[in-house]
């Protein structure tokens, strides 16, 4: 089993789009301590993750 893990700009955005266009997803749009994401299975079962990530400050350290 692999995985990818795919930038977007707007993680609930394209989750909405790609949702609407029959893309089943296993976990909807998420907060995480690096950003936003959300997690779909192709049909071969590898793991896609759509990451939208937090702008990193200072203020993180």
């Amino acid at each position: 089993m692999g995985g990818l893990g795919l930038r977007v700009d707007d993680c609930h955005a394209t989750f909405a789009s790609l949702s609407a266009a029959g893309i089943t997803f296993l976990q909807e749009p998420s907060d995480r301590p690096y950003g936003i994401e959300a997690v779909m299975r192709d049909n071969t079962g590898n793991w896609l993750v759509l990451v939208e990530p937090k702008t990193f400050t200072p203020q993180h350290l």
